[in-house]
């Protein structure tokens, strides 16, 4: 689901627009707004997808929305309306990274086409951040895991070939305190998930007064 923003001054126009969306796209959300001063305040509090504006209002312009919406948001996609003999409005427009432009009275089937191109660039966009959203989670759960990896290969190989990029990167080798722990299983063999779990705990508490704690593993 889309939520687009059907912005005209002309109720007549205005409510055109949102009934041939409305059917055209039922499964989006159709919001409305009369100038781009409502329009502004709308954006403010619901997050849109798409502005639809005509080039041409009172209050405001098509083109002052247009750049106050990417000033708040570079991201929505901004349709214009232009009537016939506002190409100087609608080539300024497109300066301003409008997404397209449409003559009035709008056609159907271009505006379905312009809208599908938009709705597939804002989902291409969406699925590139989850992308990279899924690599940095990635990146956050196995980094614990190799930086002891690292660790150890620091304390056990005197050759280790990264030895000197990590005393540069954590000051490997200025004064200070080692922590050493033992824990006791008072005869008790304890599982995967809790060794790892007491590891989890022992981190968190030392934390606060360590550059950056990690098992020695032997």
């Amino acid at each position: 689901m889309y939520k687009l923003l059907i912005v005209d001054d002309e109720a007549d126009h205005r409510k055109g627009l949102m009934n041939l969306l409305a059917a055209m796209r039922p499964e989006d959300m159709l919001l409305e707004a009369d100038d781009g001063v409502t329009a502004l305040e709308v954006i403010e509090l619901v997050d849109c997808d798409v502005i639809i504006t005509d080039i041409r209002m009172t209050n405001m312009n098509g083109l002052e929305l247009l750049k106050a919406a990417k000033a708040q948001n570079p991201d929505v996609e901004v349709i214009i309306l232009s009537g016939y003999g506002q190409f100087d409005y609608a080539r300024e427009a497109l300066k301003y990274q409008a997404a397209d432009y449409i003559m009035k009275p709008v056609d159907s089937d271009e505006i379905r086409t312009v809208l599908n191109k938009v709705t597939e660039r804002i989902s291409e966009r969406q699925k590139s951040r989850n992308r990279q959203e899924s690599i940095e989670n990635r990146l956050t759960e196995t980094m614990p895991v190799y930086m002891d990896h690292l660790m150890n290969l620091f304390v056990q190989k005197p050759d280790f070939a990264g030895k000197e990029r990590l005393k540069d990167m954590f000051q490997l080798e200025r004064p200070g305190y080692i922590f050493c722990c033992h824990v006791a299983g008072g005869g008790r063999e304890l599982s995967e998930e809790q060794r790892n779990d007491l590891k989890y705990q022992m981190k968190k508490s030392l934390d606060p007064c360590s550059s950056y704690p990690f098992f020695l593993e032997h």
